[in-house]
């Protein structure tokens, strides 16, 4: 997701949204990197689904621009 939004144009990049949703998704990426045949907890699951939903009802309540 970082690469992706690296190519994002500089302009797009600074606007409070794009900064935020960055940041957002660099804290998620912490939440999901579990080491390789580990399960996740039950805690660890309700914690990703919170920063997820957190993330989605910004995106949401976002006005499109005019």
């Amino acid at each position: 997701m970082q690469s992706k939004m690296n190519e994002i144009s500089p302009e797009l990049r600074n606007e409070p949204l794009v900064k935020d949703v960055n940041e957002e998704l660099g804290k998620i990426e912490k939440l999901v990197s579990f080491p390789e045949g580990k399960v996740p907890d039950v805690e660890q699951v309700r914690k990703v689904n919170q920063a997820v939903g957190k993330l989605m009802e910004e995106i949401e309540s976002k006005e499109a621009p005019k």
